[in-house]
């Protein structure tokens, strides 16, 4: 880890949320890019978010000698996942949902021409 992170880490364990803000910046765009492999746009908005709020939440539990990178990744891959079979246990459960919806998607495309 370098020495400017290392710094960044030390100031967000401390409470720092300029910290935090920086490391936020610094990590959304890949976290971003990472999640879409898995879920759509919204979701990884709020799988983010989610990830982000829980840093900030345990900031004091964070150890800096470890990746936060790796922290972060695995946080929004394992968040994802769950998402995923969240959305297969409901269709499951709930076949019948995936043809209503798309019987009321059709209606509504059909009543805006």
């Amino acid at each position: 880890m370098k020495n400017g992170s290392q710094e960044i880490l030390n100031r967000l364990k401390e409470g720092d949320a300029e910290a935090f803000d920086i490391i936020y910046k610094q990590y959304y765009r890949g976290l971003f890019a990472f999640a879409t492999q898995y879920v759509n746009r919204a979701e990884c908005e709020e799988i983010i978010q989610d990830v982000m709020m829980w840093v900030w939440e345990n900031h004091t539990m964070l150890i800096p000698e470890l990746s936060l990178k790796s922290l972060l990744f695995a946080s929004v891959k394992n968040r994802c996942l769950n998402k995923i079979a969240h959305i297969q246990y409901f269709r499951y459960l709930y076949p019948e949902y995936d043809t209503f919806l798309r019987i009321v998607l059709f209606q509504y495309f059909l009543s805006s021409l």
